[in-house]
């Protein structure tokens, strides 16, 4: 049976926190506790989800957002086949948010059975985000008379984002029936995405503008037809970012149209890009018809990212040559081949101990070891650090061998973070830099409780009250049980805080009957203004 007393100090007159007044009255805690084990099982699958994001403004895709609202939709679509709206009601009372969620969604694929019964409920409003523009979003087009009807709130984005991916009856819609207009915006990301479509209608129809970046960006996407288009029928013209980006994303055919076309030319970032992302033609061509040049970011680049060819060439035919920062890159990244042939070139440029250290960290044995053997650099502390934080456990062993260098306590540490049990007993087995109070306080905290153990049975650093605060937060019960019982740290008031805060009911429970510590209202509120203002 689970004791339900406990002693809170007084309340100030500080905003009390409704998490923290719940554990005040008996009933309602119990009532809590029956309704944790009986969370209908159907509506299980919903505690992870999250509130969307949406669409904003200034970008000309949203990728991200399309790929929230179907993670929620893999979710939703299959229980609305089961159950419709009828269990909507029992959905909103045992999940926080739920209600936002579900309007969101309901919104961004036009279920109109849902929005009527969140409408009856007094529940479509209950979000700031306007819902013309949501619809719009995502080409909506047969519920939009219905959100105009009911008086939902729009905003210029509405077009904007219409525009964007390519909704033209939208648009047409809504400039018929809206007056809350566009902006620049629209042209430019119908530009950017390649809509011609939507951009004719636009020019003929609208007054809202356009800029530079308009050809800009379709230029960067390799659309000539767009960019010739934009050319021909609008003034705003282009950049230098035009002829930049093109040759970055190796896009020859936008290189040579602008090159013979436009007259804002480009920068040495055309062929540094160029270089570094491998389009050897048009470095080439940029090499021949253009003035700009490059600097040595160029051969850096083209080493870092692996394409020896390019390095080659850019070495026989242009002056710029390269740096340290070459080898280190290839290095980095596990490129051998451009490592061996920098260093044989006779224009060795050389390397740093970043070379290893990123070798190592990124797991590249075959790299370390040839640096090893055929560089005099050598590396810091960093690359063993760095291998064990990634759970690399050959590189950590080999230069454990071979190596001098050794490590830091925050190599245990990050493989304890990252749950590398084995990573962890070789460091403890074979190196003396030991570890911290942190690497248990990261084990725990993450959820890795077979690493918390064996530190508890073979290191003697134990570990601090952050990690039960830390398994508290994260939701790892099992991990919190095994401290309990196994530790004497314990936790803080900020534990029962994060239980509350992040809807952990059985975790808060556990606690409960534990009598961990509590805060006041007052270190509630006094760690929320701290919350808030790191946000």
């Amino acid at each position: 049976m689970i004791s339900l007393s406990i002693s809170v100090d007084s309340p100030s007159n500080l905003p009390r926190s409704p998490a923290l007044e719940v554990i005040r009255y008996e009933e309602l805690l119990r009532g809590i506790v029956e309704f944790q084990d009986g969370i209908p099982s159907d509506m299980v699958r919903f505690s992870r989800l999250q509130v969307p994001r949406l669409p904003s403004a200034d970008k000309h895709t949203e990728p991200d957002v399309h790929e929230d609202f179907l993670a929620i939709n893999r979710v939703l679509a299959p229980w609305y086949a089961t159950h419709g709206i009828t269990r909507l009601a029992l959905l909103f009372h045992t999940h926080r948010y739920m209600h936002h969620i579900v309007l969101l969604h309901s919104v961004y694929f036009g279920l109109v059975d849902v929005i009527r019964y969140l409408f009856d409920k007094g529940l479509f409003f209950m979000t700031h985000y306007p819902h013309v523009d949501l619809a719009a979003f995502n080409n909506q087009l047969r519920l939009l008379p219905f959100l105009n009807h009911v008086g939902c709130r729009g905003t210029s984005k509405a077009i904007d984002a219409a525009a964007q991916r390519g909704h033209l009856e939208v648009i047409q819609w809504l400039g018929e029936n809206r007056l809350d207009g566009a902006s620049e915006l629209a042209l430019v990301g119908a530009a950017a995405n390649n809509h011609l479509d939507v951009v004719l209608f636009l020019h003929e129809n609208r007054r809202d503008g356009s800029t530079t970046a308009a050809m800009d960006l379709a230029a960067s996407r390799g659309h000539l037809d767009m960019v010739e288009w934009l050319h021909v029928n609008r003034i705003e013209g282009c950049t230098t970012v035009a002829l930049d980006d093109a040759a970055k994303n190796g896009h020859l055919d936008v290189v040579e149209w602008l090159h013979s076309t436009r007259t804002e030319g480009g920068t040495v970032n055309a062929i540094n890009q160029a270089a570094a992302h491998g389009f050897l033609e048009v470095v080439q061509f940029l090499h021949e018809h253009r003035s700009e040049g490059c600097t040595t970011s160029a051969v850096d680049g083209a080493a870092a990212n692996g394409h020896l060819e390019v390095v080659a060439w850019l070495l026989e035919h242009r002056t710029e040559g390269g740096t340290i920062h070459a080898m280190d890159g290839a290095a980095g990244n596990g490129h051998l081949k451009v490592v061996q042939w920098l260093h044989a070139n006779p224009s060795d440029y050389g390397c740093t101990t970043k070379a290893m250290d990123v070798a190592a960290a990124n797991g590249h044995l075959d790299v370390v070891q040839w640096l090893h053997v055929n560089r005099e650099e050598g590396c810091t502390t960093q690359a063993m650090d760095g291998a064990a934080t990634h759970g690399f456990l050959e590189v950590v062993q080999y230069l454990h061998t071979y190596r001098s260098e050794g490590c830091t306590t925050q190599a245990m540490t990050g493989a304890a973070r990252y749950g590398f049990l084995e990573v962890v007993h070789l460091l403890s087995t074979t190196r003396s830099e030991g570890c911290t109070t942190r690497a248990m306080d990261m084990a725990a905290t993450y959820g890795h409780l077979s690493v918390v153990t064996y530190l508890h049975a073979h290191r003697y650093e134990g570990c601090t009250t952050d990690a039960m605060d830390g398994a508290v937060e994260n939701g790892f019960l099992e991990v919190v049980q095994w401290l309990c019982a196994n530790r004497s740290e314990m936790c803080t008031g900020r534990a029962m805080f994060w239980a509350l805060e992040h809807d952990h009911r059985r975790m808060a429970m556990w606690l409960k009957s534990h009598n961990v510590p509590v805060w006041t209202s007052e270190q509630t509120h006094s760690f929320r203004m701290v919350l808030r203002c790191r946000r």
